[in-house]
């Protein structure tokens, strides 16, 4: 049963959200034997304080082998650590990620069973899109909240069967629009945009808003490993990326300045079901994979830095220049390569491996953005301005204000 602190105020409900959990590698063990404490530390306050607390679970809780053919690292957690879930405060927990599938069927399935097991309700995943995209539905001090859960298109995707729903988002504007005419409101999860881009893409800004013009009451992004700015758009919040909450890296070097910090949420519903939120701003220990609220100076940086980011969203013309700028480096590091390295014909398994990094580059909506703003540069003859202002992408990718 989770544990919740008790409150006699019921004049509004509290949410808790986070950025992305990976429970692998320095704390799956820890969690499994119950050592909450030792990983959650004081933000177990923030966790067991909400009337709902979501997990945000980027890896299949499985002890299946098989990974699936696909381009990345396959992430996994053993089930045990589903048991401490409940202790730490949490009711509920997306699965709509880009890692869900890396073990299959089996391993997402594994995951839902752990997690019911234990009390916890997940959504986001489905046997088919229709399944996945349902909406999860709660209701707390009189007040129906809908949860729904979207992941852009790589190989987690419900499309052949199991797996998460996918970011489509004509079908998902109509099913918010439709659900928020059903309960009080509809908060939702989007995985998706840039990885280490410390802003979002004119896509998912667009895409978004749509969502909150289609009636989401709160919008929730994760994928970037970095946290990315937050915007109130038609009295809607909308959190672009909330970075990492406990994701250990299993190198030295984290693949980002900005991967042990990131910033939890809690909303705020009043009676009439109008948001207000507070920002609680994170660090986790690249030694232990534990994690614990931002403090003092540290604290007061980070936020000068969020608001930095967030006020280049209202931007949009240094925003267009930075988006370019992104593309031109990233673009020519990753699409190009890729475009020249032909994997055909695809008969051997690194064969297949090298194909599921093209496919994916042309599938996947946030590389498929890079890739395509990448060659108007080119062919515009755009291309050598944009690079000008790649410093400045890369100092905001370091946390230089």
């Amino acid at each position: 049963m989770s544990i919740k602190s008790r409150r006699s105020d019921n004049s509004f409900v509290s949410v808790f959200v986070s950025g992305d959990i990976c429970p692998q590698w320095k704390i799956d063990r820890k969690l499994a034997h119950g050592e909450i404490d030792t990983v959650f530390g004081n933000t177990l306050e923030d966790i067991r304080g909400c009337d709902l607390s979501v997990l945000s679970l980027e890896a299949p809780l499985t002890s299946c082998r098989k990974q699936i053919i696909k381009c990345g690292v396959a992430l996994k957690a053993p089930p045990g650590v589903a048991t401490s879930m409940p202790d730490a405060g949490y009711d509920i927990a997306c699965l709509a990620n880009n890692h869900i599938l890396d073990y299959g069927e089996r391993g997402l399935l594994d995951t839902v069973d752990a997690l019911k097991r234990n009390g916890i309700r997940p959504f986001g995943v489905g046997k088919d899109q229709q399944d996945a995209s349902k909406p999860l539905t709660i209701t707390r001090h009189g007040k129906k909240f809908a949860f729904i859960g979207i992941a852009e298109t790589e190989f987690t995707c419900a499309e052949d069967g199991w797996g998460a729903a996918r970011l489509i988002p004509v079908e998902n504007c109509e099913l918010i629009s439709e659900t928020a005419r059903k309960v009080d409101a509809v908060i939702v999860f989007v995985h998706g945009g840039n990885e280490f881009c410390p802003f979002p893409s004119p896509r998912m800004i667009a895409t978004y808003r749509a969502f909150a013009r289609a009636g989401a009451a709160a919008i929730i992004g994760s994928h970037a490993h970095v946290p990315q700015g937050y915007e109130t758009y038609r009295g809607v919040p909308i959190f672009y990326s909330l970075g990492n909450f406990i994701f250990p890296w299993h190198e030295q070097t984290t693949p980002a300045a900005y991967w042990e910090r990131g910033f939890a949420v809690r909303l705020m519903f009043d009676h009439q079901a109008t948001p207000t939120f507070r920002v609680i701003p994170t660090v986790m220990d690249p030694d232990t994979g534990s994690v614990k609220r931002l403090a003092g100076d540290e604290k007061r940086q980070f936020q000068s830095y969020l608001s930095q980011l967030s006020r280049l969203i209202k931007q949009p013309e240094k925003h267009k220049r930075l988006w370019h700028a992104w593309c031109a480096m990233r673009g020519h590091d990753h699409w190009l390569k890729h475009l020249a390295n032909r994997p055909f014909p695809a008969n051997t398994v690194a064969q297949k491996n090298k194909l599921a990094i093209l496919e994916n580059m042309v599938r996947c909506e946030s590389h498929h953005e890079v890739g395509a703003t990448l060659l108007r540069l080119i062919r515009t003859g755009t291309y050598r301005q944009a690079t000008k202002f790649i410093p400045e992408v890369q100092s905001l990718m370091k946390g230089y204000l």
